[in-house]
């Protein structure tokens, strides 16, 4: 009867002990997505403005407080300016992947919490000019670094609403390469993006932690 008592509670600690890893390895992930649109309309300049962006994440914490991730984004944007009659009209298309990291901060009791994602990005795409019905086409590569700050929302201990402000502040660098020619062009940037201190960018979304 000891013997068999013995193994019991030995049976009932080991269980209790997966039991206690396992809510402890819970909700150690989470995957998130979110999107947004900025319209602008310059009527002194006569300049329309329609962008876009959406984006996938997908993340693991190290710590409670501490994950690291990866994202996928996809920008898109439609530039018409019109001079003397004449309009001209600019196309980007981007698809970027970024590694991060975040650190997540709860706000005093409350079911918020801010986050700041620490990342670089690697990006490709095209860009698209035409003007007088002639159209100029070019293949565009990149890379950066960013840091960008966010809200969330605790609906639920597993699902949140996410605010983003968008790549608030970067580094940007992108080489672009008209179709048919060998001649290539540079650009590079820093500093804090949008000109409302990062309002232009702000996209919604939601994570699920799993």
């Amino acid at each position: 009867m000891k013997k068999v008592t013995i193994k019991m509670m030995m049976a009932g600690a080991f269980l209790l002990g997966m039991t206690q890893f396992a809510k402890a390895q819970s909700k150690a992930n989470f995957l998130g997505g979110s999107a947004g649109i900025v319209t602008t309309n310059n009527e002194a300049t006569e300049e329309k403005t329609n962008g876009y962006g959406i984006d996938l994440r997908f993340g693991h914490y190290i710590q409670p407080k501490l994950a690291i991730g990866i994202r996928l984004g996809y920008t898109g944007s439609k530039d018409e300016t019109t001079v003397a009659g004449a309009t001209t009209t600019d196309k980007t298309s981007d698809f970027s992947v970024a590694p991060f990291v975040r650190l997540e901060t709860p706000l005093w009791q409350t079911k918020f919490s801010i986050y700041s994602d620490l990342g670089i990005y690697g990006a490709f795409g095209t860009e698209t000019s035409e003007a007088g019905g002639v159209e100029s086409k070019y293949k565009t590569t990149g890379f950066g670094a960013f840091y960008e700050p966010g809200i969330l929302f605790h609906i639920k201990d597993n699902i949140s609403l996410q605010g983003s402000f968008g790549n608030l502040i970067g580094y940007d660098y992108k080489q672009g390469k008209a179709d048919g020619s060998d001649v290539k062009t540079t650009s590079n940037s820093f500093g804090i993006a949008g000109d409302r201190m990062g309002l232009d960018n702000f996209k919604f979304g939601i994570n699920l932690k799993f």
